[in-house]
C-alpha cells in the first residue's frame, strides 16, 4: 500500500513537472543576440552591453564572452536600446530595435576605435528577415493593426483569416469540421491558441477563432501566428500556433473607454429576402468597454509615514480591461432571430453600471 502510494506521489510530482517545462516553454517574452566587433572584424570579449526598453526604463546588463558574443534571455517585447562600452573604443548606442514575442533579433555590434566620451549613435540596426536563428513561417499581428482594422464582434482571432493557407467557411456548406477555420489543412481543432505563455484553448470542441477568455482588442501588444515549421518551444497542436501577448504597464499611464454601435442602417439585404420583398433584418449591437495601465505604487505604511513608491523600473501592472456588449431584450431577439441568450453579454443598463464602477475605483 506504502510502494502504491509513493508511487502515485511521484507520478503526480512528474506531471507537474511536465506541466510546468511545458507553460515556460511557450512563453510570451523573446532574446536579443549579437556579436561585438571592430572595424576590422576582430572580436571584441568583455564589452559592457545594455538593453534598456524606454517606455519602462528596465534595464539589463551582460557582458560579450571571449568569442565576442552576447545574449538576452526572457525580455519582453517592445521597443530596446542596446548600449555597448569597451576601453580604448567610442561608445555604441542603437535604438528602436523592435522584439517581439517568441522571436530572437539578432544585433550585431561594429566598434570603432576612439575615446569612451564619445558616442555613436544608430538607429533601428536589427536585423528584419531572420535567417539564421528560426524557420518559422508565419506573421505578427500588431498594435496598430489590432487599433485601425475594423474586427467583428471586437473579436482579435478573426484577423487569423487574413493569413496566407488560412481558408474559412461554414461548416455545413463545406463540409469541414469544427469552427471552419484551417491552416494549411490542418483540423480546425489543430491550433493551438496561448495568453502571455498561458493555454487558453476551448477543450471541449476547439476552433481557430475562440477562446473561453474573450479577449479585448485594446488590451493586446500584438500576437504571433506561426502557420508552420514551428521550432521546438512549440507544440502540443498539429496546426498553427497562435499566441497573444497583452499590453504591460509604462512609466505613464495610459487609457481608453469606448463604444462600438452598429445597426442596419448601413447593412446590405441579403438576397433572399430582396427576393420576397422582406426589408433588411433588425440588428443593433452597442459594445463598451476600455482600458487602463501604468506605474505601480505603494500606499503610505506606519504611523504618519511618508509614502513610498515602487520605482516604475521594477513594477508594472497589466492594462485592465471589460468588454460588455448590449443587444436588445429577449422578446426582441425572438421576434427578429438575433442570437440567442446564451451568447449575450449583460445589457447596456449593466454596462453603464460595471464603467462607473471602474471609474470611481481610485487609481
Amino acid at each position: 500500500m506504502r510502494k502504491s502510494t509513493a508511487l502515485t506521489l511521484w507520478l503526480s510530482i512528474l506531471v507537474l513537472v511536465c506541466m510546468s517545462t511545458v507553460a515556460y516553454a511557450q512563453s510570451a517574452t523573446g532574446r536579443i543576440v549579437g556579436t561585438v566587433r571592430d572595424v576590422t572584424g576582430a572580436l571584441v570579449p568583455g564589452a559592457n552591453i545594455t538593453a534598456t526598453n524606454p517606455e519602462t526604463n528596465a534595464s539589463y546588463k551582460t557582458t560579450s564572452s571571449d568569442s565576442g558574443e552576447y545574449s538576452f534571455e526572457a525580455l519582453l517585447p517592445g521597443s530596446y536600446t542596446i548600449t555597448v562600452e569597451q576601453t580604448n573604443f567610442k561608445r555604441y548606442s542603437t535604438s528602436e530595435n523592435i522584439l517581439t514575442a517568441n522571436d530572437t533579433v539578432t544585433i550585431n555590434i561594429p566598434l570603432e576605435p576612439g575615446s569612451i566620451s564619445e558616442t555613436v549613435q544608430v538607429v533601428g540596426t536589427y536585423e528584419k528577415v531572420q535567417t539564421s536563428q528560426s524557420g518559422n513561417i508565419g506573421s505578427i499581428v500588431n498594435e496598430k493593426t489590432l487599433e485601425t482594422l475594423p474586427i467583428n464582434n471586437r473579436n482579435p482571432l478573426n484577423l487569423i483569416a487574413i493569413q496566407p493557407g488560412v481558408i474559412q467557411g461554414d461548416p455545413s456548406e463545406t463540409k469541414l469540421t469544427g469552427g471552419g477555420t484551417h491552416v494549411f489543412g490542418a483540423r480546425d481543432r489543430a491550433i493551438n491558441i496561448t495568453l502571455d505563455g498561458i493555454d487558453i484553448n476551448e477543450t471541449s470542441a476547439g476552433t481557430g477563432t475562440f477562446t473561453p477568455i474573450r479577449t479585448n482588442p485594446d488590451s493586446l501588444k500584438e500576437y504571433r501566428i506561426i502557420t508552420s515549421n514551428p521550432s521546438a518551444e512549440f507544440g502540443r497542436n498539429s496546426g498553427a500556433q497562435v499566441a497573444l501577448i497583452t499590453k504591460s504597464g509604462t512609466n505613464d499611464f495610459h487609457g481608453n473607454l469606448f463604444e462600438f454601435h452598429r445597426n442596419r442602417a448601413l447593412n446590405a439585404n441579403e438576397w433572399e429576402l430582396n427576393r420576397q420583398g422582406i426589408p433588411r433584418r433588425f440588428f443593433i449591437r452597442n459594445q463598451f468597454g476600455g482600458s487602463i495601465g501604468g506605474p505601480l505604487y505603494l500606499p503610505r505604511f506606519g504611523e504618519g509615514g511618508r509614502s513610498y513608491s515602487i520605482p516604475s523600473s521594477s513594477a508594472k501592472f497589466k492594462h485592465v480591461s471589460k468588454l460588455v456588449e448590449s443587444l436588445p431584450s429577449k422578446r426582441v431577439r425572438g421576434s427578429f432571430g438575433l442570437p440567442a441568450a446564451a451568447e449575450i453579454i449583460p445589457r447596456a443598463s449593466r454596462a453603464r453600471r460595471l464603467m462607473l464602477r471602474a471609474i470611481r475605483c481610485p487609481a
